[in-house]
């Protein structure tokens, strides 16, 4: 949906407000079914509703939804300028300072979003509110999720104009944000838009929401346009088991009938990862509406789980609608001779005229009969496309198999389609594949974009260092720029930070170690690398990073795992160890008493028999200040440890 402006919303706010004050024929222009409406109060009303989940959009509802959606528009457009400006004309490390609370401000409100949505389906579902304020509440996340996919396109702008090494060290996780906006997807289809443009004002027609079944919005107006929008919950099964063939006649008919048109298959595909087949149409054979839609079928359980659709009057249509009259009309448009030949064909040689209707329509029917003609659909049914992968590829012809169909791999040819329309290929090594099919006429062609398994950030780093006499020189480079500002460490020791030239010196006794671990770090950016000292000179042996991907996420849970661990070992260690927070130095393996004074677990670590005191004194230290109630009883213990000490001078 083309996005609307805050100029336009405060016009329509206006005509509201004008329409709300004079009832009647000027609500007409703005959606407003009558003066009822106008009286209503912005309090969403029960009668509303009908048993069908067809839904009355008020003026109060729309006045309030404009007001909403053009103050959450103002707060994004200075937002934005206000990142931008905060991005220009400053220096890379400042500049992904800037991205990186920008990115973050954007996954919070894309999570916050997601959430008053689920909030919202849930406040539904429990019949907490009804059907007209759930869809305004989804109209007005629409808006805000529209203005944040915004603000990430320009995030995504300047993000590219920053070094890739100073965004790492600044901590921009660029997946886990991409993620956060994909998520959004239950509020920016376009059903959802369709319900912005109701619940603004700017349409006018009949809407229907409907939460038995997942979500289902419909909107249509009386032109006959029409936005459908289903999501359904899948079944958690990421497997793919139900036919191809069978899961497209599945969301072949869960589209919406046209007259005079049919639904094509344009693209098909297989998400292997969320286990889902997913297929989009173009609306042919008619020239009075244009019509789009997305499907995604479950590929377990055979059901449509994800249906977006748009049907849109054609350029035919619109003139249609001048009057039927119509074709009359539509002959005088398309005659520059002058009205009198038009009343002369239309008169006279009624049928000519007709047959050049025939003849435009036929046109326009050729033009889509070839369109489905020429439209083969290439599905890879089996494999990962990848670089030198071996993938099973399926031909479709206007769904259905194509037998003999010539497919061709980067204009090389690969082989013809069995009955089944399949056919084996390989993959070459490169970042892009065309491939393309042929059967007479029809033509298709398919293209695949892979991504580098190389990180962006080191393939551009460089890292020098050479040994000279037991000093050690390191310097760190990005695209031939020093880098700045990196603690480096030898062999867990930091050893000095890059100067302006990426170059940190430190000496290195070559007689206590034959390896040299170097670790750079800047920020959230790390690197190791690993060398041999090998006659005097350094041997790089091992290189590691982590990429951008599953750095960022996992990095906090792992130092949380990691002290946990040691907490944990330390409790395994220290069975017996009570609520004095002793520290690990094996003393439980006999138990202590509830004191914490049982010196037979501190003589298994080699403790010997000093004296009563000096056990006593060093205990204390151990326990790190354990309160003086244990005095009260060193009477009653000084006699058991002289005998314990006896024992013990008796055995050494």
């Amino acid at each position: 949906m083309e996005r609307v402006r805050t100029m336009g919303y405060l016009a329509v706010v206006c005509c509201l407000v004008v329409g709300m004050a004079v009832p009647g024929a000027a609500l007409a222009g703005l959606g407003a079914a009558d003066s009822d409406a106008a009286a209503t109060d912005a309090a969403t009303l029960p009668d509303n509703e009908t048993s069908n989940g067809s839904v009355n959009v008020t003026v109060g509802q729309q006045l309030a939804t404009v007001i909403d959606v053009s103050s959450d528009e103002v707060r994004t457009d200075v937002e934005n300028t206000a990142f931008e400006l905060s991005v220009d004309g400053t220096d890379d490390e400042r500049a992904a300072e800037a991205v990186a609370e920008r990115a973050e401000e954007l996954r919070d409100r894309a999570e916050d979003i997601r959430e008053a949505y689920e909030d919202a389906t849930e406040a539904y579902e429990e019949g907490e509110i009804d059907e007209s304020t759930y869809a305004q509440r989804l109209a007005t996340l629409n808006a805000r999720a529209t203005n944040l996919l915004e603000s990430y396109d320009r995030l995504q702008q300047r993000a590219g104009n920053v070094s890739a090494l100073e965004l790492r060290a600044a901590g921009v996780n660029e997946s886990a944000l991409a993620a956060a906006v994909e998520n959004l997807s239950s509020v920016s289809g376009s059903g959802v838009d369709a319900l912005l443009e109701r619940f603004t004002g700017l349409s006018e027609g009949e809407v229907e929401i409907e939460r038995a079944d997942g979500l289902q919005i419909s909107v249509e107006s009386e032109d006959g346009e029409r936005s459908r929008e289903i999501e359904r919950p899948g079944d958690d099964d990421d497997s793919i088991t139900v036919n191809l063939s069978v899961a497209l006649a599945t969301a072949n008919a869960s589209l919406s009938p046209v007259d005079g048109g049919n639904w094509t298959l344009s693209e098909a595909d297989v998400d292997r990862d969320d286990g889902v087949y997913e297929f989009e149409f173009v609306l042919r054979g008619t020239s009075a509406f244009d019509g789009e839609a997305e499907v995604d079928v479950d590929g377990s359980s055979g059901e449509v789980v994800s249906l977006e659709e748009e049907i849109e009057r054609g350029d035919d249509g619109e003139d249609s609608d001048d009057g039927d009259d119509g074709e009359d009309s539509d002959d005088g448009d398309d005659s520059d001779d002058g009205d009198d030949s038009d009343e002369s064909d239309d008169s006279d040689d009624g049928d000519d005229s007709d047959d050049g209707d025939d003849s435009d329509d036929g046109d326009d029917s050729d033009d889509s009969d070839d369109g489905d003609e020429s439209d083969l659909v290439l599905v890879v049914t089996e494999g990962e496309a990848a670089p030198n992968a071996t993938v099973t590829l399926q031909v479709l012809a206007d769904g259905e198999p194509a037998e003999n169909a010539t497919v061709t791999v980067d204009g090389r040819v690969a082989g013809t389609t069995d009955a089944d329309g399949t056919l084996v290929v390989t993959l070459p090594d490169a970042e892009e594949v065309e491939l393309e099919a042929t059967l007479g006429d029809a033509e298709g062609e398919r293209e695949f974009e892979f991504e580098d398994d190389r990180d962006e950030v080191f393939d551009r780093l460089a890292v020098n260092a050479t040994l000279d006499d037991g000093t050690v020189t390191t310097t760190v480079t990005y695209d031939g720029s020093g880098v700045a500002n990196a603690t480096v460490y030898a062999n867990d020791r930091a050893v000095g930070t890059t100067d302006a030239d990426g170059t940190v010196t430190f000496d290195l006794d070559t007689n206590a170690t034959d390896e040299l671990e170097l670790e750079l770090v800047k920020g959230a950016f790390t690197a190791e690398l690993a060398y041999d000292v090998t006659d005097g000179s350094l041997v790089l042996t091992e290189e590691e990073h982590e990429r951008d991907d599953d750095r960022e996420d996992d990095e906090g849970e792992d130092d949380e795992g990691e002290d946990d661990e040691g907490e944990d070992d330390e409790g395994e260690d220290d069975e017996g160890e009570d609520d004095e927070g002793e520290d690990d130095e094996g003393e439980d393996d006999e138990g202590e008493d509830d004191e914490g004074e049982d010196d037979e677990g501190e003589d298994d670590e080699g403790e010997d028999d000093e004296g009563e005191d000096e056990e006593r004194d060093r205990e204390d230290d151990d326990e790190d200040g354990d309160d003086d109630d244990e005095d009260s009883e060193d009477s009653d213990e000084e006699a058991d440890e002289a005998d314990d000490d006896g024992e013990e001078a008796v055995n050494n």
